[in-house]
């Protein structure tokens, strides 16, 4: 089950004094033997949509919406810092194509350096919490946490020598899962 977690803070009336600080957030992918929190700079948290049903009503005469019986989740979009050895670069890509080629077994046992566990397929992602506290003292931890996540898709990096500037090279990875849900990690009294 891949999971991500993010966290946001209310009072106890549920009215907001505290807000979100969207640069304090750490990924943790646990099945991973490498630790890629710092290479994580961006993570979007996907959309969510539900289906809608039409239904006829006489008396109306204009049909009546409802929540239909499907859920539309987005991807998970990361941006990684590419590291000088390409070393989280080479570990996603041998993930996303053992994914892909799963009876690829040279795949598997390359993929099995940086994996714990005994399924290299999908893991779970954590975006780790983050206490945001309230100005009354109040604590809230709010936790995505996306099933079944693998990468889908990596995007390429360019090489510049026309640049003026050092610049760190990036790469946006997309993780498809199955859903996520979203919870309460837990809040105390500050």
């Amino acid at each position: 089950m891949a999971v991500a977690n993010l966290q946001a803070c209310d009072d106890s009336n549920n009215t907001t004094d505290g807000f979100l600080v969207p640069t304090k957030f750490n990924v943790i992918f646990p099945q991973m033997i490498v630790d890629m929190k710092n290479n994580v700079q961006q993570v979007e948290i996907p959309s969510f949509s539900t289906g809608t049903t039409e239904v006829r009503v006489q008396t109306l005469g204009a049909p009546l919406k409802i929540a239909g019986d499907s859920a539309s989740y987005d991807d998970l979009t990361m941006t990684f810092i590419v590291d000088q050895d390409l070393y989280i670069y080479e570990m996603i890509m041998v993930w996303a194509k053992a994914c892909a080629y799963p009876e690829d077994t040279e795949l598997f046992k390359a993929f099995t350096e940086f994996w714990r566990g005994s399924e290299p397929t999908s893991s779970d992602v954590l975006l780790q919490p983050i206490t945001v506290v309230s100005t009354s003292g109040y604590k809230r931890e709010i936790v995505w946490d996306f099933a079944y996540a693998w990468p889908s898709s990596v995007s390429g990096f360019t090489f510049d020598k026309t640049l003026t500037d050092a610049t760190v090279s990036t790469i946006t990875v997309t993780f498809s899962y199955s859903y996520f849900t979203l919870g309460q990690a837990g809040k105390s009294e500050g």
